[in-house]
This record gives C-alpha cells, structure tokens and sequence, in this order.
C-alpha cells in the first residue's frame, strides 16, 4: 500500500533533539540525565485488546462505544525505525468504525477523537521532550473550522472540551504529505488553547500530566483517510550529572594513532581512559585515577569536563608510560571521579573493576631462513619447484603474514608474485609451497619474501641464491632430441582435480595450452612459455567447471595437436 514506509525519512529541524530523542529510546535511566517515560510502539501479539497499559498507565479511548469514530489499531500502515518485520503497527484516527476498514475508507464528518495517556509525572526537570511519527491524509482548509490534528497535553485529567487542552504540536490547516514525517514536541514550548505559548517548565506545571493524540474533522464528507501514528517516546532530564566508563585502550607512546592489542617486553605502551559525561552542565574539578591490583595509584587526571544531554564521549591519557620486563599479567583498575567531586545522577558506572591484561613476550619483527633455494642457489629441470622455508615471529598470536615473488636480479623488490604465494600465514614452522615454475621459462630468478606483523614496518630478505631453470635435455646429444611434436600421455584420465600432460618437442619452443568444452565453448588457457626441447610436462586444475569431456588443443611452431581428456568431480 502507497503509505507503507518506502518513502525516504524527512528529518525536520533540530538534529541535536532528534539525537536527545534517540536517548531516550535507548539509554538506561541509570546512565543517562534523560529518564524515559513512554516508548510506544503499538506492537502486540494479534488480539491483543486495545486499548491496553504502557509503563504502567493506561491509553484511553474517548469516546468509548465502538460504535463512534476513535483511534484503533491498525496493521497496514506503518513506520519504524529500525526496519524490522516484526514490527507491522500503528494507530489510526478512527478504525473501530464498523462501516469503516483500517487504512482503506476515508474517515466521516463531524468527529472528535481522542487516544489519551497518564498521568505522569516529572520530578524537578529540566526539560520534557517527546517525538513520534505521523502520516496524515486530511482535508485542507484555510480556517480553524476544518479538519485538524493535536499533540495535546493537561494536567489533572482527562476532558472532552478541546478548549481544556494545550497543545504540543497544531495543524489546523489540513493535508501532512501524505508521508511518514517526525514530530518533535517539547513542554517547554506549548501553545495554550488561548494562542499563548508558555513553559510548562517555568510554570513548574510537571506532574498529573496527560498526553492526548487528538483528531477532529469538519462536517463535510470529502474522502481522506485521517491520520496514522506510530513510534510515540517521551522522557524528561532529571538536570543530574554522570560520568559513565566505557572501557581504555593501550596505544603507542610515540605514536598515540596507535592502538595495541596487547603489552609485549621491553615494548612502552601508554593508556587512556574512555568514558562519557552526560549532563547538559561543565562538570567540577573531578579526578579520574588508575589503581594496581594493591589499590595502590599509579597515575591520574584532573580536570573538569563538558557534559551533553546527548553524552559526550571522552578518551584521556593517563601520563605513564609501562615497558614491561618479563611476561606474566598486569591487574589494575579505573576509578572516575575517585574523590566524588561531581554529584551525579549514578555512582556505580563509574568504576571498571577489575582488568588484567596478559604482558607477552617481546615483539620482534618476523625473521625467515631460505631452505631452497639454499646459500648456493637451486638448478631446476622439472615444471615445478618446492619453495621451502622457515619463517618466525614472536609474540605467534600476531597476524604475521609472508608474500614471496621471483625477480631477475637480487636489487630493488622489484619482481612478480609468485602465484599462490600471497598472505600465507607465519607458522613458526618449515613450509613449503610448490611454484609451477614453467610459467616463467628457461633462466635465472631471485626469489625474496616480504613478511608483515601488526607491530613492524615490513621486512624484505632475498634468498642466499637463485634458481637455475633449465631444460632437462641435452640439445648436444642428438639421440635424446624427438623428431616430430607429440603428447606422450595424459595421466589419469578420467582425473580429480589434476591432470598431467606429458609432450615432446623436437626443439624449443613457446607452447600454448588452450581447453575447450564439448560444445566447443574455451574455458581455460594457459601459456606455457618457451619450453626446451626433448620431454617436458605440464597440468591442468579446472576451476569451477563441472564434470564432463573437455579438448585440449596444444599448440607449437611445430605443429597444432588436440587431445580428449574425462574431468569427474
């Protein structure tokens, strides 16, 4: 249906109070300076009797008989926030009506309607503020005579004269948008049945107060749906102060960017504390300390901090380095406002208890041993190479990571990836990873490393030697020279996951291995390189294709050959 809230969010003015009203919804009275009185979101399991008690005070309908336009329940409509699909409800203008179905038929003429809640009270506040969502579909006029829609509140209980009611929130005029749209309303600013504006705040008119959503409409019989609301909150600020510990953070004394994890040996760390100041005030002169696990002080901050109706969130260093000797564990804690300077509203979210943090052993950046090749370098006749190693780092929890590429000379970093060989883990253990080295053709290549921890600038280390990649036939000796270009055997067929060809060439050459499917489709290629004369091999990995028949078509300056080969999963 058109109104269901597809439509973008209009948020109106006052972003500060929309995040106050946010507040509200969220944040426990314990740690807030806001105290909420209501969160309404019309959500009840389906026949549920409406109305029912939110907070402990009852909604009620004026009028009463289900026979009269009033507000009701309605499921087709509706606004939330947050999105979910649990939540499919709002109120409507006039929905109980018999004749009338929710969100479809346009409401009648001549009708008052009032859904109403309290009392409530409010104890000495500073300010009460309150939000909710409205769709509205009414007839526009340009008088006070035609169809309006309230916010309205009083003190002392209910009336049906809308001259007994001030009003939160007006429109006389008609019409809404037909969208869903936030209302802020603030008693602090209300508008008597007069046309006066006051404060209930000044006037200390703060207890046995109601809050009425109030629709009327004129005695025509133009059609417009009324108005749907949902999402109703309301909370008023106790004028308290707190200070609220939302936790620390250790971090690089010379570089305070820096987060770190942990505490090493011999590594400084230094540490700030994290928390919030609620409260729309400037705090005293107040203390925030960090104890041992002997309750002994080891450092402090004074100082006075700004709070916000919105909390205002703080991350302060306390000006003690650690440089840790020997492993083990460091028990402290954090006490805000220690001395209790500040009033606050709560006393026990100041503290952060006990902490221990683990101390490991020193940080030292990632080193590696080069197996193979070895400190004369490796000569390689086969299609594959086994890169072996030994690479460490300490503390092993660190995400330590090894990269290894090929190079033409032994200066600069400057070479290529070796395929598969990017971000392997740092095992503290001999590893191995097998470089089809074929790819690259018959030379001379540096292998080096590139190793990262969380704590070190990179480290790069090239191997002692290079590899010597040559053919395994000896082109002098006429006897081991094929005469013509042939594959010799594809092993296994049917295969999973591999298989391997094995060829002959007459002398060197580039070779280029192209897969086709059945229904001729390509689906891989790889370019072998220039291979040397005599036998040479190569394999093939399908990569995410499915079981079947596949072509191979090999192809050489001597000559184009096609073989079948069975890929079964």
């Amino acid at each position: 249906m058109f109104w269901t809230d597809n439509s973008p969010k209009r948020w109106i003015a006052g972003l500060l109070f929309v995040a106050v009203l946010a507040s509200i919804l969220v944040a426990p009275p314990a740690f807030a300076t806001f105290q909420q009185l209501l969160q309404e979101n019309w959500e009840r399991p389906v026949g549920t009797p409406f109305p029912w008690t939110t907070n402990g005070h009852p909604w009620q309908l004026y009028p009463t008989s289900a026979s009269q336009p009033r507000w009701d329940i309605e499921r087709n409509a509706i606004y939330h926030s947050d999105g979910s699909p649990d939540h499919v409800t709002a109120v409507w203008c006039c929905g109980s009506l018999d004749n009338l179905q929710a969100g479809i038929d346009p409401y009648p003429g001549n009708m008052l309607t009032y859904l109403y809640w309290g009392p409530f009270n409010a104890d000495d506040p500073l300010s009460i503020n309150g939000s909710l969502w409205l769709w509205g579909d009414m007839e526009s006029n340009s008088g006070n005579s035609g169809d309006f829609f309230y916010i309205a509140t009083r003190q002392g209980g209910f009336s049906p004269s809308i001259t007994a009611w001030d009003y939160l929130y007006k429109n006389d005029q008609g019409g809404n948008g037909m969208m869903w749209q936030q209302i802020l309303f603030d008693y602090d600013r209300v508008i008597t049945a007069a046309g006066d504006t006051i404060s209930y705040i000044d006037e200390g008119i703060t207890s046995s107060l109601y809050l009425a959503l109030v629709f009327k409409s004129d005695s025509d019989a133009n059609d417009h749906l009324g108005v749907f609301v949902d999402d109703v909150a309301l909370g008023w600020d106790d004028g308290m102060f707190d200070f609220d510990y939302r936790g620390y953070e250790l971090f690089d004394p010379s570089d305070p960017t820096t987060e770190m994890d942990y505490l090493f040996v011999n590594t400084p760390a230094q540490m700030r504390v994290k928390f919030k100041a609620h409260g729309g005030l400037m705090s005293n002169v107040v203390t925030h300390t960090l104890f041992n696990q002997n309750n002994q002080e080891l450092a402090s901050i004074t100082g006075q901090w700004q709070g916000g109706t919105v909390a205002i969130p703080y991350e302060e260093p306390f000006d003690l380095i650690f440089t840790p000797q020997q492993p083990g564990s460091m028990q402290f804690s954090i006490f805000l406002d220690v001395n209790q300077e500040q009033p606050e509203s709560d006393e026990n979210n100041n503290s952060s208890g006990a902490i221990e943090i683990e101390i490991l052993p020193e940080n030292t950046p990632p080193e590696m041993t080069w197996v193979n090749p070895g400190a004369g370098g490796a000569t390689n006749h086969d299609n594959i190479f086994n890169i072996i190693y030994y690479a460490e780092n300490q503390p092993e929890l660190e995400n330590a990571r090894i990269s290894l590429y090929y190079d033409d000379d032994n200066q600069d970093f400057d070479g290529s990836t070796i395929p598969g060989g990017t971000n392997l883990p740092i095992n503290n253990e001999l590893d191995t990873l097998a470089w089809y080295i074929a790819g690259v053709g018959y030379g001379e290549y540096w292998l080096y490393a590139r190793l990262t921890d969380d704590y070190h600038d990179p480290v790069r280390v090239y191997a002692d030697g290079p590899i010597m990649y040559t053919s395994s036939v000896d082109e002098n000796d006429p006897s081991n020279i094929p005469s013509d270009f042939r594959i010799t055997s594809v092993y296994p067929n049917p295969f999973n996951p591999t298989v391997e060809v094995a060829m002959q060439l007459p002398a060197p050459g580039k070779i280029r291995a192209t897969w086709y499917s059945v229904d001729g489709r390509q689906v891989d290629v790889q370019n072998l390189g220039v291979m040397g004369a005599g036998s040479q091999k190569f394999s093939w990995t399908p990569a995410n294709l499915t079981s079947g028949v596949y072509l191979l078509r090999l192809e050489s300056p001597y000559g184009v050959i096609s073989e079948k080969v069975t890929y079964l999963k």
